[in-house]
């Protein structure tokens, strides 16, 4: 674990009832930050954020689809009515089809830009907005409680989605590699980060456990990673050992893009 000897953070998990969100969860409530969990499945989500609720942590829980705008604003005023601001945000929606490409329709390309893509834009603009403005009210160096922190936008996607070949599936997770970038552009001058995690072959993420076997084949690593892993780096694009750090995908595959097979000196044995 990476420790910042930060001061309690509020932090934002989205479908935090999946086993990446609720790794992500764990991985800040470690460190005492103050988190508000969302997912769409009320009785799952609320299970998870009983969880450490009962262990004593700060944590509070809303149903909520991101994709909608109402319930984008519940979310941000449930944040600040308990925390009064947002430090962290962790994006972790996506969603595909288990159809073939010939059999796809424009409705299904609708229904996955609306569940992936509309709900990273709406959560990203709110929080960003929030940030801008929370960064505005700041004087520098009249708070030494806040002195340490950091804002930061961490969104969860698949930029190599067309390995698994659903292509609504790739189109929006594309368009989120570059709603990232406006993101991190649009808070530059306001001390607010975007960055994005591209997650491969990793249990319990967006594929079945079959395209994930197969994914991982194409890694130099081999095998599948661990939600923690996608935790670890969160935590880290989150805190300020990555403060020059900003409108960048980093690829969590094993080295999925590159060909396994190709070692020029062979096999040491």
């Amino acid at each position: 674990m990476v420790n910042t000897g930060m001061s309690k953070r509020s932090v934002i998990v989205t479908n935090a009832s999946s086993p990446i969100g609720s790794a992500c969860a764990r991985r800040f409530v470690a460190e005492g930050d103050r988190l508000v969990l969302v997912d769409r499945n009320e009785a799952v989500g609320r299970a998870v954020a009983n969880e450490f609720i009962e262990q004593g942590k700060d944590v509070v829980f809303i149903a909520a689809d991101c994709a909608q705008k109402l319930d984008v604003h519940n979310i941000l005023a449930e944040a600040i009515e308990n925390n009064s601001t947002i430090d962290v945000f962790i994006h972790n929606q996506i969603t595909f089809s288990d159809k073939s490409f010939a059999d796809l329709t424009g409705e299904d390309l609708d229904s996955i830009y609306q569940a992936d893509l509309h709900s990273a834009f709406l959560m990203g603009q709110a929080v960003m907005k929030h940030m801008v403005r929370a960064d505005a009210l700041e004087t520098p160096g009249t708070s030494p409680e806040n002195s340490n922190k950091t804002r930061s936008i961490v969104m969860l996607y698949a930029s190599n989605a067309s390995l698994i070949g659903d292509a609504t599936f790739a189109a929006t997770q594309g368009a989120i590699g570059g709603l990232i970038g406006a993101l991190a552009t649009a808070g530059s001058r306001h001390n607010v980060r975007a960055n994005g995690i591209c997650v491969g072959a990793v249990k319990g993420a967006f594929a079945t456990e079959e395209e994930l076997e197969n994914i991982s084949k194409t890694s130099l690593l081999g095998g599948q990673g661990d939600p923690i892993d996608v935790a670890e780096l969160a935590y880290f694009l989150s805190s300020p050992f990555s403060s020059y750090i900003t409108g960048k995908t980093i690829e969590l595959d094993g080295g999925g893009l590159l060909k396994p097979g190709n070692d020029k000196y062979g096999d040491p044995s």
